[in-house]
């Protein structure tokens, strides 16, 4: 019951804090970003990540940036969002990618919103304390566990020894902005399988080798504590070659399903 209510909690707190530029999805954002001219911020989540919504929650609080950039969210652990994940080149959540109006890079980085200096450490503190209140009142006879349990999974306090920790591990796990260094990420991608065993990914990477689809990979992903196995393609520029491939699939008896990034 805790958890559940902890999982409503945050989601309630996600979807009260949208700022007014944010779209639900990247296709309907990146579509916004190129009418309006404007640069186009892309936030990614996990259902784990501990620091994820104060993160989110710093970012929306500011009211220069939520008027600078069209903003969404996208869930590394999804199909579409475990694929830009891996485009853009981050490795862990927070990630935020801010993209030109023509879909290229001009930075990224991973951690919390940016300071007045432009360190990725600022979060919204409240966030947490808000959930951590009420857990104290669906477990009120056990309270020292809950708080101890809630401050391990909280992120840096803001004492000054904490806050230099957190710079400095933020400073290291960090990489340098980048311009242009990305493609585009606009295309296309075939799932050409979904499977609950890596073995047999790899058979169906072999037979699509053995039928000369060679540009096919394994891609492993986390749903609900248990690894699923991708069989997807290389990222096609546009839907002409998408679709070229994807009926040279099935004419081979192979059925692949097309997906829009």
């Amino acid at each position: 019951m805790l958890i559940h209510f902890l999982s409503f909690a945050l989601v309630y707190l996600t979807n009260s804090t949208q700022p007014a530029n944010f779209y639900s999805n990247y296709t309907s954002a990146r579509e916004a970003a190129k009418v309006g001219q404007k640069e186009m911020l892309v936030f990614f989540t996990t259902k784990s990540c501990n620091t994820c919504e104060s993160a989110w929650s710093a970012f929306t609080k500011d009211a220069v940036a939520t008027q600078q950039y069209i903003s969404t969210r996208m869930d590394a652990e999804n199909f579409d969002g475990s694929i830009c994940f891996e485009l853009f080149g981050l490795t862990e959540v927070p990630g935020w990618v801010i993209l030109t109006p023509s879909s290229e890079v001009s930075e990224k980085w991973e951690g919390g919103w940016k300071d007045a200096n432009g360190k990725p450490t600022v979060y919204d503190m409240t966030v947490s304390q808000v959930v951590m209140k009420e857990e104290k009142k669906v477990n009120p006879t056990n309270q020292n566990s809950t708080v101890a349990s809630s401050e391990k999974t909280l992120p840096p306090a803001s004492k000054e020894s904490d806050a230099n920790v957190a710079v400095e591990k933020s400073e290291k796990n960090t990489p340098v902005a980048e311009t242009k260094s990305m493609p585009a990420t606009s295309g296309y991608v075939l799932q050409a399988g979904y499977f609950g065993s890596k073995p047999n990914a790899e058979k169906m990477v072999g037979d699509l080798k053995a039928k000369g689809f060679s540009n096919y990979t394994i891609d492993p992903v986390q749903k609900d504590g248990t690894t699923f196995y991708r069989v997807i393609s290389k990222v096609f520029p546009n839907e002409t070659e998408a679709n070229a491939e994807q009926q040279s699939l099935n004419a081979s008896g192979v059925k692949a399903s097309l997906k829009k990034m």
